[in-house]
């Protein structure tokens, strides 16, 4: 399920659309950028989305993840640590997890990314991006809810 919504996600017009406006800063990195910033979009207004309040959601699926977490590699084991400790799926809402994020994800780039520059972008573009993603979001349940069995 996870490899068709990042295929879907991928050649959605609206999300290239939202990747195009990154490409010049950002260039390959732009997608991985545009993702977050619809994870933030999707956190900062959970509760359209959800009867379920984001801290808890946050919480089970952390506590989900820690289940498995012997069976993890050790990058990922390591990985969930910091993500629960930092608690970085709930601190997606706001401009400084946001930006807590893309410092981390930038120092472990191969290449000069400049992720540490893109919160600045998501603030002047702001309604743009928030549009595209309103855009987007809605048409990306339907496919699951088309393509797979959840609710």
């Amino acid at each position: 399920m996870h490899r068709a919504i990042d295929t879907y996600t991928d050649h959605h017009p609206v999300v290239k659309q939202s990747i195009a406006r990154l490409r010049a800063d950002f260039h390959k990195y732009a997608g991985v950028i545009v993702d977050m910033y619809y994870d933030h979009f999707l956190s900062a207004n959970w509760d359209e989305y959800s009867p379920i309040d984001l801290p808890s959601f946050t919480k089970t699926r952390y506590d989900t993840l820690n289940i498995f977490q012997a069976i993890l590699p050790m990058r990922s084991a390591r990985l969930l640590f910091y993500m629960e400790k930092q608690n970085w799926l709930l601190s997606y809402s706001s401009f400084d997890g946001m930006q807590q994020a893309f410092n981390g994800m930038s120092r472990r780039t191969t290449f000069e990314s400049k992720m540490e520059l893109a919160v600045a972008n998501l603030r002047t573009d702001y309604s743009e991006f928030e549009y595209e993603f309103r855009e987007f979001f809605p048409e990306l349940q339907l496919f699951v809810k088309e393509n797979f069995d959840v609710d």
